[in-house]
């Protein structure tokens, strides 16, 4: 069962992650704020066992508040997890699932590059 063996360390390693995001700056703006929750969140799900699509709203949420823009686009790609429900016992394409975290891995990379010049 790999989640029994992945679980635990990954949340030891979103709650290093986290403790790192919050205690890299310590003078708070609004701006500061809403990033670094929709950071923390971002972490939290990345490294979740379980996301079902609908758990992407918090972060969508908390991105109209920033700059960044990864949340919708990570909104949009959660729509290829329902391709598991085309088979009856439901079972997981984990070739889509990789897919999926590469494209918005690879927005966030490519946001974070961007944003920052």
């Amino acid at each position: 069962n790999i989640i029994a063996v992945a679980g635990p360390f990954l949340i030891l390693l979103s709650s290093l992650i986290t403790i790192l995001i919050s205690s890299k700056e310590k003078k708070f703006t609004e701006i500061s704020i809403f990033n670094k929750a929709l950071f923390i969140i971002s972490i939290w799900f990345f490294f979740s066992t379980t996301v079902h699509p609908w758990y992407i709203c918090l972060p969508v949420a908390v991105s109209i508040f920033t700059q960044y823009k990864y949340a919708l686009v990570w909104s949009y790609v959660t729509t290829l997890s329902y391709y598991a429900y085309q088979s009856v016992p439901v079972k997981e394409n984990l070739w889509l699932v990789a897919l999926s975290y590469l494209i918005v891995a690879g927005y966030v990379f490519w946001e974070l590059r961007n944003t920052n010049k």
